[in-house]
């Protein structure tokens, strides 16, 4: 992400600065002092100061050198998200949340992925977020998560496609209830994710334990019904987890049926 056009005379130092903290943080003899500067640096009185931080610091997840870094700058970000997006501009916004989702396809780190797909699922879940632009984030994620891969499909394509899926988990893992009026979309994506056999069963479990989560927050009838229709797709994922002996997710499909 470009800190372009918001003028600092000191912009190279400062992005200096905060690597070299960021890269503190990771040291155990150092992160207490290190971590002490870097809430300094982003509880900055002026708000141009506040706002060319962020910028870096949300720099930092797409061009960090170390994964250890960019993966740092993300988490660090969504526990700020809402400090930093009231000092980013409307293009700002855009700008920041259009290279997150570049990052599903282009980040070869999977621990930096996750700490993105964290950091998305935390705007998406912002009461200050505008109506219109959640809805076209969930539309795009919607959109990479709703491909069909095949044998020896893109593994871009199948990482952009499960982190898009994972997106929707950890929203609805926190059940928000603003966004009960989106239920059928998640509903659509899971059950999608159900049927999608590419990526082995990584995109079935993903979808069992956010289908979980959706199912507490299904209160009418229909919705319901809806979430009950999948339930033979709910025991393929667990007769596939017994087989590979992943009791976790086993688990987790039968205390789903239980809760139903």
């Amino acid at each position: 992400m470009s800190a372009a056009g918001t003028p600092h005379p000191a912009m190279a130092d400062l992005q200096l600065q905060l690597e070299q903290l960021l890269l503190a943080s990771l040291d155990p003899a150092q992160v207490k002092p290190a971590s002490e500067q870097l809430r300094t640096l982003l509880q900055q009185e002026q708000v141009e100061q506040r706002r060319l931080a962020y910028l870096l610091l949300a720099k930092q997840i797409v061009d960090g050198r170390q994964e250890e870094v960019r993966q740092l700058s993300a988490v660090l970000l969504r526990r700020k998200i809402s400090k930093a997006m009231a000092v980013f501009d409307e293009n700002q916004q855009k700008e920041f949340i259009t290279s997150l989702v570049a990052r599903f396809s282009q980040e070869p780190s999977a621990s930096v992925r996750r700490a993105v797909v964290h950091l998305l699922a935390s705007i998406l879940r912002l009461a200050t977020l505008q109506e219109a632009k959640r809805r076209e984030l969930f539309s795009a994620l919607s959109h990479m998560a709703m491909q069909n891969p095949s044998p020896g499909t893109d593994p871009q394509q199948l990482q952009q496609q499960v982190a898009a899926v994972s997106t929707f988990v950890a929203v609805a893992e926190a059940c928000p209830d603003e966004l009960v009026d989106y239920f059928d979309e998640f509903l659509t994506v899971f059950r999608h994710a159900f049927t999608c056999a590419a990526a082995g069963n990584e995109l079935g479990t993903s979808a069992l334990k956010g289908l979980r989560s959706l199912a507490e927050f299904a209160e009418e009838p229909d919705q319901q019904k809806k979430v009950c229709a999948l339930v033979p797709n709910v025991m393929q994922i667990i007769a596939a987890a017994v087989q590979a002996n992943e009791e976790d997710v086993a688990t987790t499909g039968i205390q789903l049926i239980d809760d139903l």
